[in-house]
């Protein structure tokens, strides 16, 4: 059976969502990007750091989610269609590669066929996305404002980029880990709310995950969104 962790709170969610928190779903990019129904505009975000910077990416895509979360609550847009709209700005933005990689640990993803690395990868962002959907109607009133960098906080190719998430229960602070890959692009490579660092959360989920299935992958990849 696979380990879980207690649900995760609506601000956690805004939280990967909003950051999304560039690279393709998979390990080698095989599948197509998924059709936006009609009705629900998703616009290309501007990631190259000669023209923009960490923060204003944040900001974009800020303003893309909550509006979609919006249309939500006034039936403009069905759950169903915005989790398909969510799916396509997280694809523009989010690092899932590198990602997948970091919480398999190089053990495991060298002892992985290229079908388990695609798989995983396509069943932890569905995850994430599936989480989102279904927790929008929960935190479409909070107000999320980006952090504006301090002086020289802006600079470089690895960038933490903070925000405020305040709602009734009062405010969460979320930092963004924003690098530059190597197509000269932002993406984003973490996300840590009020002090919780996701990216180690999966990394220990996925560890315990393997240890009870005995290292059988294909067990925990199955069981992963169960």
């Amino acid at each position: 059976m696979l380990v879980k962790f207690k649900p995760i709170s609506s601000a956690m969610i805004a939280a990967i969502a909003v950051a999304t928190l560039a690279s393709p779903l998979v390990y080698a990019a095989d599948t197509a990007k998924p059709e936006v129904e009609q009705g629900v505009e998703v616009h290309a975000i501007e990631r190259a750091a000669d023209k923009v910077s960490a923060h204003e990416v944040v900001s974009e895509v800020t303003e893309e989610v909550m509006s979609i979360v919006r249309k939500t609550q006034t039936k403009e847009v069905s759950v169903e269609d915005a989790s398909v709209a969510l799916d396509e700005i997280m694809s523009q933005v989010v690092d899932f590669r590198y990602i997948v990689f970091n919480v398999m640990g190089r053990d495991a993803v060298s002892n992985a066929s290229r079908e388990q690395l695609q798989e995983f990868a396509k069943v932890f962002k569905q995850g994430l996305i599936d989480t989102y959907s279904k927790g929008m109607t929960t935190f479409s009133d909070n107000t999320v404002k980006v952090v504006p960098p301090k002086d020289g906080e802006d600079e470089g190719k690895s960038v933490t980029v903070f925000q405020e998430v305040k709602s009734d229960s009062g405010t969460s602070v979320v930092s963004y880990s924003m690098s530059v890959d190597r197509s000269g692009e932002w993406v984003l490579r973490n996300v840590v709310l009020n002090g919780i660092n996701l990216g180690k959360q999966f990394q220990s989920q996925f560890r315990a995950a393997m240890k009870q299935n005995n290292k059988d992958l294909d067990a925990v990849i199955a069981a992963w969104n169960a």
